[in-house]
């Protein structure tokens, strides 16, 4: 009983002492709690004034001193002011101590996750993602970026917010490890999310990063005039919501028209949209009143001071003005703050300035810079690096650096041969053009030929996969490396004489018919998709707009939009195919070549491709003069020819400087054809034996020669010249001029049913302008003997013989045009390729050769122009720009043109015999020969002033 009792005190008591000990211990955590809470306040008071002050390091101390002293005071609230301070440190260190940022940046982060505060995680780890975007990507790596997506996807967060700052460092990330095509997509993003945001500041910068990597990358026209326009947008719809344009919109704006407008080659705009980018530049600056040590200030100052410059020499060297190189320079070589790629792109304009004043020493040196700072920024595989190295690689050779070029050739061929991008592009072709150099420099004569033969093959690649729709300008810096191109494997040809390869001859030849075929086919192909805007531009359109809404609207169209626009892009598609038969015409042609030509022709029948070379390997030609004499050359095959033959001729200056018996050269008979000079081109066979000879000695057996002018040919009737014994050449071969050896057909007239237009007998309402009263006669045969035959006609004459009589039969002409009246050419050579400076007279106005151009004659299959000068033009490397292109450009298949000042009642007679071999059933190029072979026999036309002068082009 004793026993119970005392058990039953004891718990008493037990019980009493623990409830005190509770009391107890519940005081003593309140007084502590209430010391934590006043320590937590001190310390963010302690930071908040520091911060105040600046003196940012100091209050991270206050903070680490306080997380490291014991565990009772690692509080959330303590953690969220850590994390807050460091991030603010992070944010204003110097930019360019880029160590001492990532290192606040992680502690940053460590501290906000250990807060487990929502909202302070979400605001530093999306202002890491902003000093991260800010860094150009090179303060984390990709994995650190993602970790933080993958944890952001675990909490509340404003995702778009994040987004928009993750796409805009991820961006930056890829474009510093050379993937542009991942950094474009990313910076779509971006530019999406930030927009969504109204942040709209924000999304023009993106859409300045996505078209910087559009400009850089290649990619096709659609993209950048995509984001040009969404950029317009954008700035549209800031300036909506303000009065005064805020400087960082107008900066940014400024900066990204000048980028667009240098892509498209407005230099003069652009630097109007440049100096306006500076303008805001500096209002910037005179805004920010941080303390230059602790900002970002200098480094901004510094990086876009090196944008100015490197845009400033690009602009104005386009445009033609004057560069304060030497200030640049100083400032590129004193700058050590400046980022890398634009230090790079400063570096790679200096080297660029340096090599067009041929200063080789000075561009190797900044291409080599130039080159080190994108490798270490961009990595290999980069179109900049690449860009770089090729222009290293070329400057290496020039200056006789030919260790270092192969070390540069054996990278370059790794990075095109692991498909980096750039492999099949143009650059590829530049890549392999220079190797050529530098093979031909150090008498790797094989390796030269297998160099030359793979830019070929990439250069017709390019061509047949994209002719269809590039720009104007693309089309023509397209044709001027192919010209070059051809240049070089002509000039290449000679240097090797008898050792080139049959693959190399056929390489050199399928040049030639690029280089001749090219330009045409691009005026021909715009002209012609220009005139189609009924169908084919539409469908274009179309199928562009489609794409790039596809493209880069693709996340905000749910699955029935999407489906909806694939079907109307392939069912576009489809018809733009089955519609642009041009384009498919004009791939054929772009893939002619030796071996499709040589099957056109039957046994006896000869090609001969006149050619001259403009472009010499000038540091060659220097030690090796007697390679580089001859300019003139010519390319011969017939249908049993294994290759092509390469037959050097003579230098221009040999048949433009040739005397002939009257003691004329052959330049002064050119320029004034009277009946003398004319007499002494014609009766001399010392100038046959100069152009023909080497090349009939190669083809004994020819009966037919296709042969495709060049230069002072077209000037020339090729077939009149004289043999011996009073033959001529068109006496003894069956002589065809082609416009280009392409263009080498059968010679079968097809039906006259599509009738004949026939003009003359004009009555000028220009009263200077002479009637010609032998035309009238010569036109009224034509319609009696067509009549007589059945052959309906249309005939246009006195005051009736005007344009829009011509120009009406545009898209529906007759089989045969025939005019008969004056014709000029000024010989303006200020634009050598206009087409203006050659014109027809008819009754109400002259029409140009431009005008003719933009008709559609493409019904007609001959054109016969029975008028002076009509076969003349201005001459250069891209040919004779005159009458006969603008009547090709119409689609016309065969013209026949004069050379000279025809008489009036020579060319009726000439053009009466011609057409009463035309009409009674004979080809074009039989006719032409009878007609001709009538008047020589004759007694009163037999000068070779009134027959020589008419050549047919087929």
């Amino acid at each position: 009983m004793r026993l119970a009792i005392v058990f039953y005190m004891d718990k008493k008591i037990y019980l009493l002492i623990k409830f005190i000990s509770i009391i107890f211990l519940l005081t003593v955590t309140v007084s502590v709690s209430a010391q934590n809470v006043k320590n937590e306040q001190k310390i963010i008071a302690i930071t908040d004034s520091l911060i105040s002050q600046k003196k940012f390091n100091e209050a991270v101390r206050v903070c680490d001193s306080v997380l490291e002293a014991s565990d009772k005071n690692k509080t959330p609230t303590v953690y969220s002011k850590a994390a807050c301070v460091n991030i603010v440190l992070a944010d204003n260190i110097h930019y360019t101590n880029m160590d001492s940022i990532r290192f606040h940046c992680v502690k940053a982060q460590k501290y906000a996750l250990s807060s487990n505060d929502t909202q302070i995680i979400d605001s530093v780890l999306i202002k890491i993602l902003k000093i991260s975007a800010q860094s150009n990507g090179i303060l984390f790596e990709l994995s650190f970026l993602e970790r933080i997506k993958t944890y952001i996807a675990t909490i509340k967060s404003d995702n778009r917010k994040f987004y928009a700052w993750y796409y805009y460092a991820t961006g930056n990330y890829y474009q510093m490890a050379g993937d542009n095509e991942f950094a474009v997509e990313d910076y779509k993003k971006s530019s999406r999310y930030f927009h969504s945001l109204d942040m709209d500041y924000m999304a023009m910068l993106m859409c300045f990063k996505v078209m910087r990597n559009i400009s850089m990358s290649g990619y096709d026209d659609n993209a950048i005039h995509y984001w040009y326009n969404f950029l317009q947008r954008l700035h549209a719809n800031v300036a909506s919501k303000q009065e005064n344009p805020d400087i960082n919109t107008e900066l940014i704006y400024y900066r990204t028209i000048a980028r667009y407008l240098a892509y498209m080659k407005e230099y003069e705009n652009a630097l109007k949209a440049y100096d306006s980018s500076m303008v805001y530049f500096d209002k910037y600056l005179q805004n920010k009143h941080d303390d230059p040590e602790n900002s970002f200030n200098r480094f901004e100052y510094i990086n876009f001071t090196a944008y100015k410059y490197a845009y400033r020499i690009q602009y104005l060297e386009n445009l033609g003005r004057e560069v304060d190189i030497d200030l640049i320079a100083k400032f590129a070589n004193d700058s050590s703050d400046i980022i890398k790629d634009d230090l790079a792109c400063l570096q790679f304009l200096l080297g660029r300035h340096y090599n067009n004043i041929n200063r080789y020493d000075l561009s190797y040196k900044y291409y080599k810079d130039a080159f080190n700072n994108y490798m270490a920024v961009y990595g290999k595989n980069n179109y900049l690096t690449q860009k770089t190295m090729l222009q290293l690689l070329q400057n290496a050779v020039i200056v006789g650096e030919f260790e270092v070029a192969d070390s540069v050739s054996a990278f370059l061929s790794e990075c095109f041969n692991s498909g980096s991008g750039n492999s099949n592009t143009i650059s590829e072709v530049l890549f392999h053009e220079i190797n050529a150099k530098l093979y031909t420099r150090t008498s790797r004569y094989s390796l030269l030929q297998s160099e030359m033969i793979k830019a070929q093959e990439i250069l017709s690649f390019l061509l047949r996969r994209n002719f269809g729709f590039m720009s104007r300008d693309a089309l023509r810096d397209m044709w001027r490396r192919s010209d070059i191109l051809c240049s070089r494997f002509l000039h290449t040809a000679l240097i090797l004489g008898d050792s080139i390869t049959d693959d190399f001859a056929k390489a050199v030849y399928n040049s030639v018919l690029i280089q001749k075929n090219l330009l045409f086919l691009s005026q021909s192909h715009l002209k012609n998709i220009s005139l189609s805007d009924t169908l084919l531009i539409k469908l274009y359109r179309s199928v562009s707009s489609v794409k790039a809404t596809l493209a880069y609207e693709n996340s905000t169209l749910n699955s029935f939009e999407r489906d909806s626009l694939y079907n109307i892009m392939r069912e576009n598609e489809l018809k733009l195919l089955a519609a642009d038969t041009l384009q498919s015409k004009i791939i054929g042609t772009l893939s002619a070549d030796f071996s499709s030509i040589k099957r056109k022709l039957s046994p006896g029948e000869i090609i001969v491709d006149f050619s001259e070379i403009f472009e010499y390997d000038k540091d060659y030609c220097q030690n090796n003069p007697e390679k580089c004499d001859n300019k003139y050359v010519a390319v011969v095959f017939g249908s049993d020819s294994n290759a092509p033959e390469i037959i050097p001729l003579f230098a221009r200056d040999e048949l433009t400087g040739f005397h002939l018996r009257n003691k004329r050269t052959i330049k002064e008979a050119l320029k004034n054809r009277n009946p003398d000079n004319i007499d002494a081109i014609y009766s001399d066979t010392a100038l046959t034996q100069l152009i023909w000879g080497k090349i009939l000695e190669k083809i004994p057996k020819a009966k037919t020669i296709y042969f495709s002018p060049t230069g002072f040919f077209h000037d020339i009737a090729i077939g009149s010249l004289p043999l011996k014994d009073g033959e001529i050449l068109q006496d003894k071969y069956n002589i065809v001029r082609v416009f280009n050896s392409a263009d080498i057909s059968s010679d079968v007239e097809l039906s006259l049913s599509g009738g004949l237009a026939v003009f003359g007998g004009i009555e000028y309402m220009n009263s200077e302008i002479q009637r010609l009263p032998y035309s009238l006669e010569e036109c009224d045969y034509i319609r009696i003997k067509a009549g007589i035959k059945g052959i309906p006609v249309s005939s246009y004459t006195g005051k009736n013989a005007v344009v829009s009589n011509l120009t009406k039969y545009s898209g529906n002409s007759p089989y045969v045009l025939h005019i008969a009246t004056h014709g000029y050419f000024d010989g303006d050579e200020s634009d050598p390729e206009s087409l203006e400076n050659s014109s027809l007279a008819f009754a109400d106005k002259n029409v140009t050769a431009l005008e003719i151009s933009e008709t559609d004659f493409s019904d007609t299959g001959l054109a016969v122009l029975s008028a002076c000068e009509t076969g003349l033009g201005t001459i250069n490397s891209n040919g004779l720009f005159g009458l006969e292109r603008g009547f090709k450009l119409a689609g016309v298949d065969k013209i026949v043109m004069s050379l000279w000042n025809v008489a009036d009642d020579a060319a009726a007679y000439f053009m009466k015999k011609f057409y009463s071999y035309y009409l009674g059933g004979h080809s074009a190029r039989e006719s032409m020969k009878y007609a001709r072979e009538v008047l020589r026999s004759g007694n009163c036309f037999s000068h070779p002033y009134y027959w020589a002068g008419f050549v047919l082009v087929e």
